[in-house]
């Protein structure tokens, strides 16, 4: 197998970016690669973390009970659809790692699993972190704009959590 990724030295490296329109009136530039910063890098890579196999993470999940082995059924059955999943429980029952079970088990396993602690968000921010923003969009805002975790987690999944406590606006 070839691969074409960029290398230094020995090792291969993956260049992560936005491509970004310019301006329509621009003949030479049609578009730029913008580059975010090495702690947004690093975030990114850490939701990114490439998780193991479907009984891996299973097995993860403590319990031998009737009822958990049920629900470790019914996740390689979820797993296997294109649906959206609601998991409830209450706080610290594990329904992060029953998310992260079924993206494992998805067909989505090599795309980004991307955890989102609804209830950690302060209202004023919860839209720029969902949906990102452009440089300069209100004060204090990085100049060259951030993904939204919608836009990071394109075509994985987005796990919100504690989403109840989200304003309904």
């Amino acid at each position: 197998i070839q691969d074409d990724r960029p290398r230094h030295g020995d090792k291969r490296h993956i260049v992560l970016g936005r491509m970004l329109p310019l301006s329509r009136d621009d003949l030479l530039y049609h578009k730029a690669l913008v580059f975010d910063s090495k702690s947004r890098m690093a975030e990114y890579f850490s939701s990114r973390q490439r998780l193991s196999g479907p009984a891996e993470v299973l097995s993860g999940i403590v319990g031998d009970s009737d009822a958990v082995r049920a629900l470790k059924d019914q996740v390689l059955k979820i797993a296997a659809t294109p649906s959206t999943v609601l998991i409830t429980g209450e706080s610290g029952t594990g329904k992060e790692m029953f998310a992260r079970a079924v993206h494992a088990a998805s067909t989505r396993h090599d795309k980004p699993f991307i955890a989102l602690n609804c209830g950690a968000i302060p209202d004023s921010l919860l839209e720029s972190e969902l949906f990102g923003y452009v440089g300069g969009a209100f004060t204090g805002a990085s100049p060259g704009g951030r993904m939204g975790k919608f836009e990071l987690a394109d075509q994985g999944v987005l796990f919100l959590d504690e989403i109840s406590s989200m304003p309904l606006y």
